[in-house]
């Protein structure tokens, strides 16, 4: 777990750069999307936010919006229940 500022630094190097950055195939457990949505809209790339979220047994729905108040709990819980998420699926 690193710190935003990391994540928004190497963002802000790649998207400068002309080099190819192959960043395919692409699997999200519930709180991992959730985080990155989250850390994409803390950074300024991203205008949606957390409105709605419901799940429902691994599968998920996620609502967006401009004015959503984004997820109702810290970058560290989610990335914690990321874990936890993946002890499950390994």
């Amino acid at each position: 777990f690193r710190p935003l500022a990391d994540a928004k630094a190497i963002y802000d190097q790649v998207r400068h750069s002309d080099d190819f950055h192959d960043i395919h195939a692409w699997q999200f457990t519930p709180s991992s999307f959730r985080l990155i949505v989250n850390d994409l809209h803390e950074i300024g790339s991203f205008g949606l936010r957390e409105q709605r979220f419901v799940e429902n047994g691994g599968e998920f729905v996620i609502a967006l919006s401009r004015d959503g108040a984004g997820p109702a709990v810290s970058r560290l819980a989610l990335a914690q229940q990321v874990m936890a998420e993946l002890r499950v699926v390994r």
